[in-house]
C-alpha cells in the first residue's frame, strides 16, 4: 500500500477541497461585482476572468460535494448518528450563511440591494450547506446498511435515475407557484426562482459519485488502476457531453459545463451534469498524478485549506455580506480579484488565530 493511503486523509481529495475553497471565495467576489464586469470576459483581463470562473465553477461546488461524498464512504467511525448530527449542525451554518450573504447587503445598503422585508422568504435559499445537510440523511442509509452493498446500489442508483428523470423535465429557470416561501423552498429539489442555487436533482449527482468511487478506492487498493478508471469514465462522459450540447446549439464552455448562463449553470441539464462528472473525474485524475510526482505528498497548505473548509466558508460571507454594498461598484476584474485574494487571505488568518487560541487553551 503506497504512503498516501496510509494516511488518515488522502492527498488528492484535499487538495480537491482546497482548490474548491480558492475558488469559492473569488468567485462569490466575482459575482459581488457582476453587473459591473459584464465586459471582463473580452476585455485585457479576460484570463484572470475565466480563471476564477473555471475554479469557481465545477471544480468548486462539484469537487466539494463530491469530497463530502467521499469523506463519508472513507471514514470508519462515522455512525448513522453521526450524520444526523451533521445533518443538525449543516442546517445550522445555512442559516448562518444566508443571513451573512443575502440580509446583511440589505441591512447595510436597502436602497441598493432591496430592503430586508422584501424578502424574509430567502432565509429558506438553497444555499449548499441546506443541500449538504439533506445528503447526510442519504450517508445515514448506506451506514444503515452498510452490510448489504447490493440495497445500498439500489437505492443509490433508483436516486440518480430520479435526479436525471425529474432534471430532464424542469426547465433552469423553473416554475412558480405563486408564493414565494413555497418556491424558494421547493428550490432545494429543482430549480425554483433567484435564490434556488444548487438544486439537489442537478448537484446531487457529485455526493453520490464521490462515496461510489470512495468504495472502488479503498477495496481495489490499486492506485494505477483507479486512475484508469477515472480516465476511462471521465473522458468519454466529457466528450459525449460536448457533442450533445454542441448538437443542442448552445453558446457553451467545454471546462465550465452549463456555463453558458447563470440559471443554467445552477439548474444545469443533464447534458451539462455528464459533463460535471466527466470534469471531476479527470480532476482527481490530475490531482493523482500531482500527487504521484510529488512523492504521495502535498504542501501543508493545501492540507491545511482543505481540513478548514467548513470554517473558511462561513466565514468568507461574514466579510463578503458586509463589503457586497460597495462591490457593486468595482469595474475592474483586476481589483475584484485582487479583493478577493484579500478575503481569502484575511479568512486564513482568521483561522490560524482561532488554531492558536484553541491551542493556548488546551494548554491551560
Amino acid at each position: 500500500m503506497s504512503e498516501a493511503k496510509k494516511t488518515s486523509r488522502v492527498p488528492e481529495i484535499e487538495l480537491m477541497k482546497a482548490v474548491a475553497i480558492i475558488g469559492m471565495v473569488l468567485v462569490h467576489t466575482l459575482e459581488a461585482s457582476w453587473d459591473s464586469l459584464s465586459n471582463a470576459d473580452s476585455g485585457p483581463g479576460y484570463l484572470v476572468f475565466y480563471l476564477i470562473e473555471f475554479t469557481g465553477g465545477v471544480f468548486c461546488s462539484g469537487g466539494f460535494m463530491f469530497a463530502m461524498g467521499w469523506g463519508a464512504a472513507y471514514s470508519k467511525r462515522s455512525t448513522v448518528q453521526t450524520f444526523l448530527t451533521r445533518l443538525v449542525k449543516l442546517l445550522l451554518l445555512g442559516l448562518v450563511v444566508n443571513f451573512f450573504e443575502i440580509f446583511v447587503p440589505g441591512i447595510i445598503d436597502p436602497a441598493g440591494c432591496g430592503p430586508v422585508s422584501d424578502f424574509y422568504y430567502a432565509i429558506l435559499a438553497v444555499d449548499i450547506y441546506y443541500y449538504a445537510a439533506l445528503f447526510m440523511l442519504y450517508f445515514a442509509v448506506m451506514k444503515h446498511f452498510e452490510d448489504n452493498t447490493a440495497v445500498q446500489a439500489v437505492i443509490s442508483g433508483s436516486l440518480v435515475a430520479v435526479f436525471v428523470i425529474v432534471n430532464t423535465m424542469v426547465t433552469p429557470e423553473g416554475f412558480s407557484s405563486g408564493n414565494d416561501w413555497l418556491d424558494t423552498l421547493m428550490g432545494l429539489f429543482v430549480r425554483e426562482n433567484e435564490y434556488s442555487y444548487f438544486p439537489i436533482v442537478t448537484w446531487g449527482i457529485y455526493p453520490i459519485m464521490g462515496y461510489w468511487l470512495c468504495r472502488i478506492y479503498k477495496k481495489w487498493d490499486d492506485r494505477r488502476r483507479f486512475a484508469m478508471l477515472l480516465a476511462a469514465l471521465g473522458i468519454p462522459a466529457l466528450v459525449v457531453s460536448e457533442i450533445l450540447v454542441t448538437r443542442a446549439g448552445l453558446p457553451h464552455e467545454i471546462l465550465n459545463p452549463g456555463g453558458y448562463d447563470e440559471f443554467f449553470f445552477y439548474a444545469m441539464d443533464t447534458r451539462s451534469m455528464l459533463g460535471g462528472f466527466g470534469l471531476i473525474c479527470l480532476e482527481l485524475l490530475l490531482y493523482m498524478g500531482i500527487v504521484a510526482l510529488a512523492g504521495g505528498r502535498v504542501h501543508p497548505g493545501f492540507l491545511y485549506l482543505g481540513k478548514n473548509v467548513t470554517f473558511i466558508y462561513v466565514v468568507q460571507w461574514m466579510i463578503l455580506g458586509v463589503i457586497y454594498p460597495s462591490m457593486a461598484q468595482v469595474t475592474s476584474i483586476w481589483v475584484n480579484a485582487g479583493i478577493g485574494l484579500t478575503v481569502l487571505f484575511a479568512v486564513i488568518i482568521i483561522c490560524l488565530c482561532k488554531d492558536r487560541l484553541f491551542v493556548n487553551r488546551r494548554k491551560q
